[in-house]
This record gives structure tokens, C-alpha cells and sequence, in this order.
């Protein structure tokens, strides 16, 4: 590969991440957008999560420890919403 198609290659890779950064959403963000969760997830220290199930007065109703694990289930075939059902305005 040639020094141009490397730098062209690194350049096209700079934007693209730079893409994705720009398209992240913060969570003050999504409260912006949607209103207040109902649930959060904290880390309690490395490996340990809590998660806290809010009533409608925003107190916590629900509290669980436990370790920290992936919130997508791998062992589940993928299940997709149609655009038309979710309102994607964005």
C-alpha cells in the first residue's frame, strides 16, 4: 500500500470516527428528549453494578445489586423495530 492510500485511508478513518463522537448522546440529552428515566444503572465499583426502578414521585422502588453484564442478552436472536412504530424524527 502506497504512502497516499495510508494517509488517504487514516483521513477517511478520522472522519468517520470523528461522525460517531458528534452523534453521541449524553444523558442530559435523552432526559431533553424523552423526560426522566425510569431506570438507572450505576457503577458501584469495577465489576459491580446497581440498578434503581423509580416510581412516578421519582423515588426508588426498586434497588438491585449485582455484576455488571451486558445490557444486549447475546444469547437471544436480535429482535428490530419497524421505523414506523418508533417515530424516528431524527
Amino acid at each position: 500500500m502506497s504512502r497516499a492510500h495510508l494517509l488517504q485511508l487514516l483521513f477517511l478513518s478520522g472522519i468517520v470516527l470523528s461522525g460517531i463522537v458528534a452523534a453521541a448522546q449524553t444523558a442530559s440529552n435523552l432526559a431533553a428528549r424523552y423526560g426522566d428515566p425510569d431506570v438507572e444503572r450505576f457503577r458501584v465499583r469495577p465489576g459491580v453494578t446497581l440498578m434503581a426502578r423509580y416510581a412516578g414521585d421519582r423515588t426508588a422502588c426498586e434497588m438491585v445489586i449485582e455484576p455488571m453484564r451486558s445490557i444486549v442478552p447475546h444469547d437471544q436472536p436480535a429482535k428490530y423495530m419497524r421505523p414506523e412504530v418508533h417515530g424516528r424524527d431524527y
